[in-house]
């Protein structure tokens, strides 16, 4: 991957709070970043980025290619620091080989590519509630056995909102983010239902070794990177959907999407727009 000697991007910013503290802005990212898959802290301090727009972010974040989003994907792996650059860089590549082989398998066997048909196929029981029940989280979906998939609907109807604009629609296209969410979460089914032998669930790393007592362990970053490649194969999109963790956060606070950008564009060696390295001093 080529450097750019043009970023330099402080990843400490200022937060305007009444303590005037530093907020660290990767370690802000990955706490609020955990859009697709997790749950970000609500009692953080929003670090103090100028608000840039959504037409913008997305223009820029669809221009990553799908095996360039490694440093992103492993930022929240709590084994990151057992890996180097270039086994990063090899895993992902292999977690996308399994998440696309998952998805041809499926488009061969029910003859489409529909996710509402192939959940249905498989049993799925998919129902959209507003929000999760824990309300501290920012979720868009998830699954949970034995075979059900929420899609929560407030989240789904602010992306919807940012879409509404034609710029944002020239960049994205006629994206469905119900079936892009959906997509994302049968791959987590297929994972549990072919545990015994699909690549995600079956590499490990090495913890420790005493004698012939090892504890080993999964990299769950490799699910959600095979989820995704698996999303984008079916849904043919032309973008990750990364892109979406920026772009969905950004409907629940545009300073989170903005923050978000920034670490992705960073995370690449990208220059993120000069509007989003400015404080807005207004």
């Amino acid at each position: 991957m080529k450097k750019s000697s043009l970023l330099v991007m402080p990843m400490t910013l200022t937060n305007m709070n009444p303590n005037n503290q530093k907020v660290d802005l990767k370690k802000w990212a990955k706490d609020f970043g955990n859009s697709l898959i997790g749950n970000p802290n609500f009692r953080r301090n929003e670090p103090d980025v100028a608000i840039i727009p959504i037409d913008i972010i997305v223009r820029d974040l669809v221009q990553i290619p799908e095996d360039h989003w490694w440093k992103y994907a492993f930022m929240r792996e709590p084994m990151n620091s057992k890996f180097t650059d270039t086994e990063r860089r090899r895993l992902m590549e292999q977690a996308i080989g399994c998440g696309r082989e998952y998805a041809d398998q499926c488009v061969e066997k029910y003859g489409t590519n529909d996710p509402n048909y192939i959940a249905k196929e498989l049993g799925l029981n998919v129902d959209y509630p507003e929000q999760p029940q824990n309300g501290h989280r920012v979720l868009f979906a998830e699954y949970r056995d034995p075979n059900i998939i929420h899609i929560y609907a407030d989240g789904v109807r602010r992306g919807e909102k940012l879409l509404a604009s034609d710029c944002v629609k020239n960049e994205l296209h006629d994206i469905d983010l119900n079936r892009i969410l959906l997509s994302h979460e049968i791959f987590h089914w297929l994972e549990k239902e072919n545990g015994k032998t699909i690549w995600t669930m079956n590499f490990e790393i090495s913890l420790w070794k005493i004698g012939k007592i090892e504890n080993r362990t999964h990299i769950a970053c490799l699910s959600e990177i095979a989820a995704m490649a698996f999303a984008k194969r079916l849904m043919k999109l032309e973008m990750s959907p990364y892109v979406l963790d920026a772009f969905m956060d950004y409907g629940y606070s545009p300073k989170a999407g903005t923050a978000l950008y920034m670490e992705m564009m960073i995370d690449d060696n990208r220059v993120p727009s000069k509007a989003s390295c400015e404080k807005d001093m207004k």
